[in-house]
């Protein structure tokens, strides 16, 4: 399902602190769909595309453990053990850290041409701190929400982690927010 949102600037959609609302924002609702796919979904959509794109996925169908594209499995997984529970692995073309996912997870990517985006400096640390405004309003109402290094927290407890991808024209944002665990899986 994909919808088309936005405004121009004065109207019903007037950027505000955190909107991205210099452009329609074109969104891309999915379900449970397989996270090596979005993955290529999300770099096809970065490289050949101008537009703005906000990805949203319910959860994934196969559980899987995702690295930033630095990521060594020997050092960041148990990689016996995610072969003995059928985990996938992946690496994904952004950095970031390891990530276990599941059907508990959400994954949220933004994409975004630097002209037609937030005014906001193309280095992870303002773009970060750019998303933590961004989600604030969603989250801000339901406890002590705020960006800590690279993560979400309500409090102390961290529930999505991020990684980008920034030229110096375009960015990708990715959060996974997970609603809750398997300890069985984050033995991976």
């Amino acid at each position: 399902e994909a919808v088309s949102q936005g405004g121009e600037e004065g109207g019903k959609g007037q950027r505000r602190r955190g909107s991205m609302a210099k452009s329609p924002i074109s969104v891309l609702k999915l379900s449970r769909h397989c996270v090596f796919d979005l993955l290529r979904l999300e770099e096809a959509l970065l490289r050949t595309t101008r537009r703005t794109w906000c990805i949203i996925n319910d959860g994934v169908p196969d559980p899987a453990v995702v690295m930033g594209i630095s990521g060594k499995k020997e050092n960041l997984v148990n990689v016996e053990e995610t072969k003995r529970q059928g985990v996938k692995l992946i690496k994904r073309f952004t950095g970031g850290g390891t990530v276990v996912l599941d059907h508990n997870s959400i994954l949220v990517s933004l994409i975004c041409e630097a002209e037609h985006g937030p005014e906001v400096s193309l280095f992870p640390r303002p773009l970060m701190k750019w998303t933590e405004t961004f989600y604030q309003p969603v989250f801000g109402p339901h406890g002590e929400f705020r960006l800590s290094e690279t993560d979400y927290t309500f409090g102390e407890r961290k529930f999505g982690g991020n990684a980008q991808y920034i030229s110096k024209s375009r960015w990708l944002h990715h959060t996974s927010f997970l609603w809750d665990y398997d300890s069985e899986k984050m033995r991976c």
